[in-house]
């Protein structure tokens, strides 16, 4: 399963309090005294809390010299059909009180399900030395300085308390620190200006909408752009809390599986015999489900006819352009494809086989049979799924694109639905991959042992970075119109 509660770094990403009361940028140490807090947030999957944040901002001191500290702390509890999941991160970023305010360092800690990933950035020059260590394995590259500033907080900040209307835009940025371009761009659209009540207090706040990667939230900040409760789709929220209060998690652990999956109406027996799926889909708010030669899109005023076939051989086949080849062949912080270690398996699986699509043949066989099935074993990169040998959908899918690449084949992540004929009839989130023969898009389901995926692999988006599908998540219902399968 693609695994919902990773959109909670979209939240993440606009919950820090970099911002305060308007003071002139070039004095940013009295800025940054009037932005010092702490403050606390619940995380909630459908109204089941299954989290906590806390952000604070403070004054302090980094190799001598006196900067501002962002750090964050959250811990995650949630499960996928009952095996249960813990996630614990603390994070600090270090913003300079001279120039702009750039970063002049990070750390990060993470320990997901038992495993620890330590991720540190240090300024050197006009650019930030990252290095990521994952168990005794270290990875290093070196990034231009983020567009995260202070100076980007206080136009933010100005922004917010200026006379605005409605459909008033405004762009900022955050980091990625897994993508190769690292700036994540943060589109804050102005809906309105209003006063709440809110945990006894009347709250002067700004509702806007803030779009990031296409994943949409729609928040009540206030005029310093502190988040005072954000929602995405049906699905996500967190709301500003007590520290005591948002620190409790009590009850029954949220199974994401249960909140998230689209039931329908009739079964259609084994996924892997479907070859071809007419499916009715209605909540998708204005979402344009990608169509390809497998994936027959018809959108009307209200609903959206979608046939799905089981992919196969076009008889007529395309190659890719020189810059698309590169763009699906190059190392990424994810996949680290120029690692010895991950070089070192790709040639162990594919030997020295030229075909493209038998070298995929052979490295989906080895993903499938190698990696242990486990919801419980989260990974983000190629080196951290080496050494774990096991995982979801989400790592099977990435250690196969990052292989393929490091054989020369041209790989991509994607994400949408696949029917699962559990208890009750249902899609759930799923991830695959995709590659180029030379001739077509190949889809490949390395957790299911798939070639050419069946009729019920319903694509949504391509790459980890398109959270487009994130908005439908909740509200998305689909129906059963006709369904073909072999004997």
């Amino acid at each position: 399963m693609v695994r919902t509660s990773n959109v909670v770094l979209l939240i993440l990403l606009t919950a820090a309090p970099l911002a305060s009361a308007v003071a002139p940028p070039t004095d940013w140490h009295a800025w940054a005294k009037k932005s010092e807090s702490r403050l606390a947030y619940s995380v909630f999957f459908k109204g089941k809390k299954a989290g906590w944040i806390i952000e604070e901002t403070k004054l302090g001191e980094y190799a001598g010299k006196p900067v501002l500290k962002s750090s964050s702390e959250e811990r995650m509890e949630t499960a996928f059909d009952g095996e249960k999941s813990v996630k614990e991160e603390r994070s600090a970023t270090y913003y300079a009180l001279t120039g702009d305010g750039s970063i002049v360092a990070y750390d990060s800690y993470r320990k997901e399900d038992g495993k620890e990933t330590r991720r540190t950035a240090e300024r050197v020059g006009d650019k930030l030395r990252v290095t990521t260590k994952v168990g005794d394995k270290a990875v290093t590259r070196t990034v231009p300085l983020p567009k995260d500033t202070l100076a980007s907080s206080y136009d933010l900040e100005r922004w917010l308390q200026g006379d605005r209307k409605a459909g008033d835009k405004i762009t900022k940025f955050g980091i990625t620190w897994e993508a190769i371009q690292i700036d994540s761009k943060q589109e804050y659209l102005f809906r309105e200006k209003k006063k709440i009540l809110y945990a006894g207090k009347l709250l002067d706040v700004r509702r806007v909408q803030i779009t990031i990667e296409g994943g949409k939230m729609e928040a009540q900040v206030l005029p310093d752009s502190r988040t005072v409760t954000a929602e995405m789709g049906k699905v996500l929220s967190i709301r500003l809390e007590k520290e005591e209060d948002a620190k409790k998690l009590s009850g029954k652990v949220v199974d994401l599986m249960d909140l998230t999956s689209v039931y329908v109406q009739k079964r259609l027996g084994p996924a892997s015999r479907v070859d071809t799926l007419k499916l009715e889909l209605t909540g998708l708010d204005g979402f344009e489900v990608p169509a390809s030669h497998r994936q027959i899109v018809k959108s009307g005023k209200d609903q959206t006819l979608v046939e799905i076939r089981r992919d196969f051989r076009l008889d007529k086949g395309s190659d890719l352009s020189k810059a698309d080849r590169k763009r699906f062949t190059q190392t990424t912080p994810r996949f680290q494809i120029e690692h010895e270690t991950v070089l070192a398996q790709a040639k162990k699986v594919v030997g020295d086989e030229k075909d493209t699509l038998e070298k995929a043949k052979r490295i989906e066989r080895w993903v499938y049979k190698s990696l242990k099935k486990a919801y419980d074993a989260n990974a983000d990169s190629a080196l951290e799924i080496l050494e774990n040998k096991a995982g979801d959908c989400t790592e099977h899918s990435l250690i196969f694109v990052a292989l393929c690449r490091a054989s020369g084949v041209p790989a991509r992540e994607v994400g949408g639905l696949a029917y699962i004929d559990g208890g009750k009839p249902l899609f759930g989130w799923h991830a695959w991959a995709e590659i180029h023969d030379g001739h077509q898009w190949v889809s490949i389901d390395p957790t299911w042992n798939q070639l050419y995926v069946d009729g019920t692999h319903l694509k949504m988006s391509e790459g980890d970075r398109d959270l487009t599908w994130t908005n439908v998540i909740g509200s998305l219902k689909m129906k059963v119109v006709e369904v073909k399968s072999r004997k």
